[in-house]
């Protein structure tokens, strides 16, 4: 199975799906990571590059196939949706899944990749399912809820994906913050606690088709 990875940011893949991610690698699935800005962060007080560290983040998770395709962060909204579908279009292999935002993220970049995702995967030549992963707090944040339908246990799985999200050192916290290696954990413990796994990621479920497995 080809397997489209697309985020918003750097940092997001080992957020939403570090777990999910070695498993599709470990059945020898296809994966390409696709991050939609460029890899720097320009609206904070100070400015930071993620792209070495979504390298290292990469390379524990096992991905080899990378791009940024150098939207400006946080600023999605000011490029035509058609423009940034055809850009990611140029930059793929047709996949069979999508693995992207929730609708529900407080983050406008995100919401915006989200209904990108949903375009290129219309089901018009092939089939192609799509899952939103869970940014900590982000739709919580937004006051909508994050409604996942499909559970994936990582319990053997979370360690490598806190130490792929700990490569971000500009964006990691102290706990309580969410964007904390302790958070995150908390996060996989209790979306364990909800569905019998000792940790697990959740995803909403926003196309399907027969057939197809994870």
């Amino acid at each position: 199975m080809q397997v489209l990875l697309l985020f918003a940011h750097a940092d997001d893949e080992s957020l939403a799906a570090g777990g999910l991610i070695q498993k599709l690698l470990a059945k020898g699935h296809q994966l390409q990571l696709r991050i939609v800005s460029d890899g720097l962060v320009g609206m904070r007080s100070q400015a930071a590059d993620n792209r070495p560290a979504l390298q290292a983040a990469c390379g524990l998770l096992g991905i080899t196939d990378v791009k940024c395709l150098g939207f400006k962060d946080q600023q999605f909204e000011t490029y035509p949706m058609a423009q940034i579908a055809n850009e990611i279009q140029q930059h793929i292999v047709p996949p069979d899944l999508i693995i992207t935002h929730s609708a529900a993220d407080l983050n406008q970049d995100h919401y915006i990749v989200h209904q990108v995702a949903k375009i290129i995967g219309r089901p018009r030549q092939r089939q192609c399912g799509i899952l939103a992963g869970e940014i900590p707090c982000s739709a919580p944040w937004n006051h909508r809820p994050f409604q996942p339908q499909l559970y994936i246990d990582i319990s053997a799985q979370l360690e490598t994906k806190l130490r792929a999200f700990a490569c971000y050192a500009h964006e990691l916290r102290a706990f309580p913050d969410p964007f904390s290696v302790e958070g995150l954990r908390t996060l996989a413990r209790f979306r364990g606690m909800e569905s019998g796994y000792q940790a697990a990621e959740a995803f909403e479920l926003i196309r399907w088709f027969e057939g197809m497995q994870v």
